[in-house]
This record gives structure tokens, sequence and C-alpha cells, in this order.
């Protein structure tokens, strides 16, 4: 072989190796990317009975749980429900309780109220009544034409001989001032029950309270 042939025989051997180098290298770094990778990823961890706490309990342990749980019937914080305890949730019971207690002392202050107005109107019509029914007594007692006509008589006294008539007469002048005195009053009242009924009727009095006293 020529001087030219022997060195292009060593030029090509020597490329031939370094590709196979290369190659080879390439081949183990890939390899040892891989067995990085494998290695730096994290082992999926198995858990045990020890590590979630799950142990068996005993039957006192079981007992003692069952007797610290809160019932049905209680709050979160041990306390019944609408029993004594609650402060800002008061129970359903409670509340209407003491709504019904508040309605029952209204109506009792009403009744009260109403009563008095009551009694103002019946006592002025009372008083009207009774003087009319004088005066038809004294007329009757008077009129000869009356079953209770009166004959008339005499009777001495201090101021000498007093008639009987003329004592019936004065009481009659009396009782028919009476009377208009007792219509004035009656009409007075019977504007004050009036005014206040519907004082009443605007402030919430039940209205069943509020009817007018028989005449």
């Amino acid at each position: 072989m020529g001087p030219v042939l022997t060195g292009l025989a060593v030029a090509l051997m020597a490329s031939m190796v370094g590709a196979q180098t290369l190659g080879e290298r390439a081949a183990e770094e890939k390899a040892k990317r891989e067995q990085k990778a494998r290695e730096g990823k994290p082992r999926p961890r198995v858990f045990t009975n020890a590590d979630l706490g799950e142990e068996k309990a005993s039957p006192g342990e079981v007992s003692s749980a069952a007797e610290s749980a809160p019932s049905p019937d209680s709050d979160n914080d041990g306390w019944p429900r609408g029993r004594v305890g609650e402060s800002d949730d008061e129970s359903e019971t409670d509340r209407s309780g003491r709504s019904g207690e508040s309605d029952e002392s209204d109506i009792s202050a009403w009744k009260a109220r109403v009563a008095h107005a009551r009694s103002a109107l019946t006592s002025a019509r009372t008083r009207v009544a009774n003087a009319q029914k004088r005066i038809e007594e004294l007329n009757a007692r008077l009129n000869p034409a009356s079953a209770s006509y009166e004959q008339d008589t005499f009777e001495a006294g201090e101021s000498g001989l007093t008639s009987r008539h003329a004592a019936l007469r004065e009481e009659l002048v009396n009782t028919e001032s009476e009377l208009g005195q007792a219509r004035h009053d009656l009409e007075e009242a019977e504007q004050a029950w009036r005014d206040f009924v519907r004082e009443a009727l605007s402030e919430g009095a039940p209205s069943f309270l509020l009817r007018e006293p028989e005449r």
C-alpha cells in the first residue's frame, strides 16, 4: 500500500472509533438520567394502623365515649335545648309562654280601665233614671186622678201650719232641678265614653272589651 492509502485507512478507522465512543457515551448518559429520575421519584408511603391511630378501643373506652357524646336533645355546649342555660337562643315554648303572659297582663289592665269608664257612664244614667222615677211618684201623689193621690193635710210646725201638698211640690221642684243636672252630667259621661273608646282602639285595646254598658 502506498503512503497515501495508509493515511486514509488510519483516518477512517479513527473516525469510526470516535463515532462509536460518542454513541456509547450518549447511551450511558441517557441511562444515568433515567436512573436518577427513578431514584428521585418519592416512593408511595404505606400507612399502617399505628399511623392512623385506629387501634382497637377497649369496652371501657367505648362506654366512656358514648357517655361523653352530646345527646340529640342538647346543643353542642351540652345545655338542653329550651331549658336553663340558654341565654341568646331561647326556646319557642318559653317565648310563646312569655308572650301569652304579656297578653293576659295587657287585657287585665284594659279591663280595669274599661270598668272605670263604664262605671262613670252607668252612674250618670242611674242618677237620671232615679230622678225621673221620683218626679213621676211626686206627680202621682199630687194628681187627684191618680191612684196614688194624697189628700192635702196640714201639720203644725215651728213656722206654723205646713201643707202636705206644699211640701210635695217643693220636693218636686228640687227633684226636677236634680234631673236637669243629672242629664247634663250624663251627656258629659257619654262623650267621655266615646272619647275613651276611640283612644283605646288607637292604642290596640281588644274591641270586645269596649262594648257600651246596657241602658
